[in-house]
């Protein structure tokens, strides 16, 4: 099940994704997939939160998985270069 980002500041999406990183660990887990939906864009504070989650789970030998339906979602995360370093998918994939 995908953990959601909400709209938020830098701050408060940084928040959301080193908690999802550390809730994840905590319970043994390798793998995060964070559900993009809820976010109005991918901007440069969403990817930075992002990357900080990565780091957090490859620390750890784990991976981040990114999940969204929303095409304009789907070609930031391309242009900003994720897909070369986590899968993306949608939930239709990961269903």
């Amino acid at each position: 099940m995908p953990v959601q980002l909400y709209e938020s500041s830098r701050a408060g999406l940084q928040a959301q994704a080193a908690a999802a990183a550390s809730d994840v660990l905590r319970a043994g887990q390798k793998t995060l997939t964070f559900g993009l939906d809820n976010l109005g864009n991918i901007g440069d504070d969403a990817v930075a939160a992002l990357i900080i989650a990565l780091r957090k789970m490859r620390e750890a030998g784990g991976t981040i998985v990114l999940e969204t339906t929303n095409e304009q979602h789907q070609r930031a995360l391309l242009r900003n270069g994720l897909d070369r370093i986590v899968t993306i998918g949608t939930y239709a994939l990961a269903a």
